[in-house]
C-alpha cells in the first residue's frame, strides 16, 4: 500500500489572523490516511469511574494491568465538584497501547475494560468520520447555478431588515458585545474574515496542549479540507469594507478553538473539550459546523454550556439522511439546510429532532485553503455547516439586540437562555409552500421577525425548568427519526427483553447502536423494520447492521454465530 505524508504549512507570523471552523464532519467524509510514524498504535478510550476513591486509583490499576506507557488525563479541566451534575470530574482519557489490548474490537475492549475494573461507563474515543466519499458529488452537491447576488442568503433570512432595527434601551445592533465560541480546524487570513472580528486571548489549541495559538496549518493531503472553517467563520461575522460578504451578526466576536486537526481526524472527547472549554471563556453562544456519534462526555459539556445560558447550535449533518450528534442531543438547537428555492437543500439531514432550517446551498463564503490562496477570494459553499453559522450568527444578533445582560436578569434562574432562543426561531420562522416541518423544524430562520417578536413570558416559579434527557430511547429515536413509543417495541425484541428493560438495555449497548446506525444507516432501518414486521426469530447473525458489532453485543441480541 501507497502511504502519501500529509505536509503542513505554519502560517506565516505577519499575516492577519482569520477564523477557520471545522467542516462538518458528516459530510460525507473521506477515508482515513494512513501516515508513517514511530508512535505505537493507540487504543483510545474515555472512562467514566462510580466514585472520587476509584478515581484516585484509575492510573495505578491501568498501569499495572497494561504497563507504564499508559497515558491517563481528566477529560475536563477544572471541574467544580460541588455542581456536577454529570459526574463531570470523573471523566478520563486513556490510551493504551493497541497491543496490549484484549482485541482488535474497540467496542469488546471498552466492554471489558468496564467489566473487569467495574467502572462505572467506558467508551471507545473514535475518529467520529463516515467514509462516505462518493455521495457527496452523487447526492449532497446542488444542481443549480448559484445566485449572482453574493449576499442572496442574508436576504433569505432578512438579515438586512433585522439590522435596521432599533434596538430596546441597553441593546446594541450587529451583534456587538457577544462572543460566539466555535469549534474549529484553527484559524487564517482572509479579508471577509478580519482580525477585528476574532478574539485571540481566548483562542485554545486543544489538540496541542491548550496553547493559544490555535492557527490552522493547512493540512495538505488529498480530500481533505483546509481553511473550511474561514468560510463558515465568515457567514457569521464577517464584514470588513473591503470584503465581498457580510456574516450575519458581524460586530460579534468569534474566538477560535482548535479542534480537529483535519476532516478527518476529530475525535469525540476533543469536541467534548471544546465546548466545555467554551464555558470557561464565558462564550454566549457556541456553533458546531460538525458531527458525530452520542457520547456521554460531549453530552454533559452541552448540558454543562446549557445550564450555563450559552446558546448551543449545531449542524443536522449531510448524507447521511438523520440527524447526527450533537445535533441529537435535546439540549442542542438542531439546524438543517435548505436551497436557493427556499426549499430544503438535498443533501440536508432531517428528521424530528430539527429546531430550524437556514440556507446550506451556494452560500457564499470566504475561501481559502492553502497558504498560497489569495486572501479575498469568495465562493459559494455547501452544507449545515452554514446553515448553523447563519442561526449562531442570529443567536448573537438576538443575544446583543436584547441586551444579554437584561435578558438574564429577566429569566433569572425560571428559564434557560436556549430554550428562550428555541422557542422564538420557531415561533417567528418563515414557512414556504410547500414545507414539511416534520423534518425541517417550523421553517426557515427569520431574523427580522425574530428581533421583532415579544420576548416570553417570565415563569412564575423561581426553579429552573428541568433539564431536557430524554434517555437514551429518545436519543435513538431522534437520530433515526423514529418515535420513542414505535422504536422502544423494537428494540425490545432485538434485545429479547420487555418494554420496561429497554432503557436499561440502552445504557449499556445504545452507545454501540448509535455508532452502528451511523455506520450503515439504511442497514440498521432495514432491520428495524423487520423487527417490527416479523412475529418469529431473525436470524441477526447474518444482517449487514451487525457485520461489526461487538461479540458482546452480538451476544446480548442472539446474533452470535
Amino acid at each position: 500500500m501507497n502511504v502519501r505524508i500529509c505536509e503542513s504549512h505554519s502560517p506565516q507570523p505577519a499575516l492577519l489572523p482569520r477564523l477557520v471552523a471545522v467542516v462538518l464532519l458528516f459530510v460525507c467524509a473521506v477515508p482515513a490516511l494512513a501516515a508513517e510514524s514511530d508512535e505505537p498504535a493507540l487504543a483510545r478510550f474515555i472512562v467514566k469511574t462510580r466514585d472520587a476513591a476509584q478515581s484516585a486509583e484509575l492510573r495505578n490499576v491501568l498501569t499495572s494491568r497494561y504497563g507504564p506507557s499508559v497515558r491517563v488525563a481528566p477529560l475536563f479541566d477544572k471541574v467544580d465538584v460541588e455542581n456536577d451534575p454529570d459526574g463531570m470530574a470523573r471523566m478520563y482519557r486513556v490510551s493504551i497501547a493497541a497491543d496490549r489490548m484484549p482485541t482488535r474490537q474497540p467496542w469488546e475492549n471498552a466492554y471489558r475494560l468496564e467489566s473487569e475494573l467495574e467502572l462505572e461507563a467506558v467508551e471507545p474515543d473514535f475518529d467520529s468520520t463516515l467514509r462516505r466519499t462518493v455521495e457527496m458529488s452523487a447526492i449532497c452537491l446542488a444542481d443549480v447555478e448559484p445566485p449572482q447576488d453574493k449576499n442572496w442568503s442574508l436576504d433569505e433570512i432578512r438579515a438586512p431588515a433585522a439590522w435596521l432595527l432599533q434596538p430596546p434601551p441597553g441593546g446594541k445592533k450587529f451583534g456587538e458585545g457577544i462572543t460566539v465560541c466555535h469549534p474549529d480546524t484553527g484559524w487564517s487570513e482572509h479579508v471577509d474574515l478580519d482580525a477585528s472580528r476574532l478574539d485571540l486571548t481566548r483562542a485554545r489549541n486543544l489538540l496541542d496542549s491548550g496553547l493559544p495559538n490555535a492557527q490552522d496549518p493547512f493540512i495538505d493531503c488529498p480530500l481533505l479540507h483546509p481553511g473550511h472553517g474561514t468560510g463558515t467563520g465568515s457567514v457569521i461575522v464577517s464584514g470588513h469594507e473591503s470584503g465581498l460578504v457580510m456574516g450575519v451578526a458581524p460586530r460579534a466576536k468569534l474566538v477560535p478553538i482548535r479542534t480537529a486537526k483535519s476532516v478527518i481526524q476529530l475525535f469525540d472527547s476533543d469536541l467534548a473539550r471544546a465546548v466545555n472549554y467554551a464555558v470557561d471563556a464565558r462564550c454566549d453562544v457556541i456553533s458546531m459546523s460538525l458531527g458525530g456519534r452520542a457520547f456521554f462526555g460531549l453530552k454533559a459539556a452541552i448540558r454543562r454550556a446549557v445550564r450555563n445560558q450559552v446558546i448551543v447550535a449545531a449542524a443536522a449533518g449531510n448524507c447521511v439522511g438523520f440527524v447526527v450528534a450533537p445535533a441529537a442531543y435535546d439540549d442542542t438547537i438542531a439546524v438543517a439546510g435548505t436551497n436557493v428555492r427556499s426549499g430544503p437543500w438535498k443533501g440536508s439531514s432531517h428528521g424530528s429532532a430539527v429546531d430550524i432550517s437556514a440556507p446550506a446551498e451556494h452560500v457564499y463564503i470566504a475561501r481559502r485553503q492553502k497558504p498560497s490562496d489569495p486572501t479575498n477570494k469568495v465562493e459559494p459553499g455547501e452544507g449545515t455547516s452554514y446553515a448553523v453559522a447563519n442561526v449562531a450568527g442570529a443567536a448573537a444578533l438576538w443575544l446583543a439586540y436584547h441586551d444579554r445582560a437584561k435578558l438574564l436578569q429577566r429569566y433569572g434562574s425560571g428559564r434557560r437562555l436556549q430554550d428562550v432562543f428555541r422557542e422564538l426561531l420557531g415561533q417567528t420562522a418563515s414557512v414556504p409552500a410547500p414545507w414539511n416541518p416534520g423534518q425541517y423544524g417550523p421553517g426557515i430562520l427569520n431574523v427580522e421577525s425574530l428581533l421583532r417578536a415579544d420576548l416570553p413570558d417570565v415563569p412564575e416559579s423561581a426553579a429552573i425548568v428541568p433539564e431536557r434527557d430524554g434517555g437514551e430511547l429518545a436519543l435513538l429515536a431522534a437520530i433515526l427519526d423514529r418515535s420513542p413509543a414505535r422504536l422502544g417495541p423494537q428494540l425490545a425484541r432485538l434485545f429479547g427483553v420487555g418494554p420496561l428493560d429497554v432503557e436499561d438495555r440502552l445504557r449499556d449497548f445504545g452507545p454501540e447502536l448509535v455508532h452502528l446506525a451511523l455506520s450503515n444507516p439504511a442497514a440498521f432501518n432495514r432491520l428495524l423494520d423487520q423487527l417490527a414486521g416479523f412475529e418469529s426469530g431473525i436470524p441477526l447473525a447474518q444482517q449487514p447492521a451487525f457485520t461489526d458489532a461487538s461479540p458482546t453485543l452480538r451476544r446480548q441480541v442472539g446474533a452470535q454465530p
